[in-house]
């Protein structure tokens, strides 16, 4: 998905999700803080969320569960009423009360993660 040119937001996006992978979320939650603060305006919504997607896995991951649904709400808050037409984009979800739930496939590649959040994204960024 195309997304808008922000060449300094994007490395900080990048940085925030590998410092997730290598499990360490303090550093990956200090880029997601940075990177959402920066891109809330306008045609940057999309990037926000990916950001705020970060933010809730890091303080997860240190164990701050309360502020990670904070976080997580963020990016649900605007939730899309039609699940149906993430599922016409090939992503399975069901809304359980703020949460969202993925039915992905019991095997799945990196680039299908991606999808689904790509699909997410572009749902919530619908709605305006």
């Amino acid at each position: 998905m195309a997304r808008p040119l922000r060449p300094e937001l994007e490395p900080l996006l990048e940085e925030a999700r590998r410092a997730l992978e290598a499990e360490e979320p303090a550093l990956a939650l200090e880029r997601a803080e940075r990177g959402e603060g920066a891109s809330h305006k306008g045609d940057l919504a999309e990037l926000a969320a990916d950001f705020a997607l970060v933010a809730a896995a890091a303080l997860n991951q240190l164990g701050r569960s309360s502020e990670a649904l904070d976080a997580a709400e963020r990016v649900l808050k605007d939730w899309p009423d039609d699940p149906d037409a993430m599922l016409e984009r090939g992503v399975a979800v069901r809304p359980i009360g703020t949460a969202i739930a993925f039915c992905p496939p019991l095997v799945i590649t990196d680039e299908q993660i991606d999808t689904c959040v790509d699909v997410l994204a572009e749902a919530v960024n619908a709605q305006g």
